[in-house]
């Protein structure tokens, strides 16, 4: 599908409340976990994430997971209405480095 209409910008800013995990499975491997939620700018944005986390030296981690997030905006009326409904998944490689 292609749009040829006008490029409109939308912002908005959400209250988030979530919960975040981390469990380990021996000295350097672990299961990390991540859900929330939130809204009022949206009508609601929803997010869920898990990873498998390696740590390879003392300050470099790496990982691969997974992610769902789901945007749910619909805002004013005829032709100022702005709507968007979108819905992200798929997996995801990461590093990280911490001091």
């Amino acid at each position: 599908a292609q749009y040829d209409g006008d490029f409109q910008d939308t912002d908005w800013v959400d209250a988030l409340a979530g919960v975040k995990f981390r469990a380990p499975l021996g000295s350097r491997v672990s299961i990390l976990g991540r859900a929330d939620v939130a809204g009022f700018g949206s009508n609601v944005t929803w997010n869920l994430e898990g990873d498998l986390a390696f740590l390879a030296s003392q300050h470099w981690s790496l990982g691969a997971g997974w992610r769902y997030m789901d945007v749910d905006y619909d805002s004013g009326e005829g032709i100022e209405r702005r709507q968007l409904d979108l819905a992200y998944s798929g997996p995801r490689v990461w590093f990280a480095y911490s001091w």
